[in-house]
């Protein structure tokens, strides 16, 4: 069912008078509502459960990142001995959480705001500057608003 449908109730007077046209339209509009509401509920459920699959992305990057796509990743731990920018992150959904974790010895520079990625994938940092993420720091960014947004602690 559209979302937008206006529905209207049975005709209850025709339902207790025994008419079994009225009987069978109302149970089929039960039928109907019940089975809209159930894929409305699985659509929410799927949704969700994509914010938060993927696990742990492994990688090594040796170059900046511009619209890095992270895939279904919700941790991405980064591995490299080189220094590198991420200036934005694809695969933006209102809600979804990434966090940026440095376990090698290259820096992360988080680019606040930066032309080098398409606006809609751009990171906003809590400082209003870039900021470097050394071995053993960590960034969460939320996708809210249309940009990715660094959680500060």
């Amino acid at each position: 069912m559209a979302e937008n449908l206006v529905i209207e109730s049975p005709d209850f007077d025709r339902i207790e008078a025994g008419d079994p046209r009225a009987t069978r339209d109302g149970i089929f509009l039960l039928w109907a509502v019940l089975n809209d509401e159930v894929k409305k509920r699985i659509r929410q459920i799927r949704e969700a459960k994509n914010l938060t699959d993927g696990g742990v992305q492994q990688v090594a990057f040796t170059v900046d990142q511009h619209n890095y796509d992270p895939g279904k990743g919700r941790v991405i731990l980064s591995t490299g001995a080189t220094a590198i920018t991420i200036s934005g992150l694809a695969e933006g959904t209102d809600g979804r959480l990434i966090v940026v974790h440095v376990v090698g010895s290259g820096t992360i520079t988080l680019a606040d705001d930066s032309a080098s990625s398409f606006a809609e994938n751009r990171l906003l940092t809590s400082t209003g500057a870039d900021v470097a993420l050394a071995t053993d720091q960590t960034a969460a960014l939320q996708y809210l608003n249309s940009r990715w947004r660094m959680w500060a602690w």
